[in-house]
């Protein structure tokens, strides 16, 4: 049931303590879809566990609402880095639930490192009492950079237990 699946979704967004705007964070639709996602577990959670959630992201991945959302989109303007950088300055209690990362970003060689050392779609998750299926949120960083024409490298993740998510973006050559 649709309804069912919303009025969850609806719930986590409105549970979910202010973390800015989309002009001032640069990551709040990633927030969105995650808890989009996990809408359906918490719906029906006897039949949508984390297998099921991973196949979802999967085809997500490979959907027309992705490819729209990322496909031939450039990471590197002078308005992302500058969106990124400035909330990788923001103080650290503006807003405590979000995104919390060091970030250095050189747009002519086309390369960003950004180490996360706390995530809002990680604190959602906690706090919906479904972090076991954060994992297969973070396939999403993945999706999203290849179908922009980067590659992302990753070795470790706060899903994972690690202090950081180690964020290195290569650009596609322009």
């Amino acid at each position: 049931d649709k309804r069912k699946v919303m009025a969850e979704y609806r719930g986590m967004i409105e549970r979910n303590p202010d973390i800015g705007t989309s002009k001032t964070n640069p990551l709040l639709a990633g927030l969105y879809l995650a808890a989009y996602i996990l809408a359906f577990h918490k719906a029906y959670p006897a039949l949508i566990g984390g297998e099921e959630i991973g196949e979802l992201v999967d085809i997500l991945g490979e959907s027309a609402v992705m490819k729209k959302l990322y496909a031939g989109k450039d990471f590197f303007t002078e308005k992302n880095i500058a969106a990124r950088a400035a909330m990788a300055q923001e103080p650290e209690d503006l807003y405590p639930e979000n995104w919390k990362y060091e970030f250095q970003a050189d747009i002519k060689k086309r390369e960003c490192i950004m180490n996360y050392r706390a995530c809002a779609i990680c604190n959602m998750c906690r706090r919906e009492g479904c972090f076991e299926l954060l994992k297969y949120m973070c396939k999403i960083d993945f999706v999203s950079q290849e179908l922009m024409g980067n590659t992302l490298i990753r070795t470790k993740t706060l899903a994972e237990g690690y202090e950081v998510c180690d964020f290195h973006i290569i650009g596609n050559r322009r």
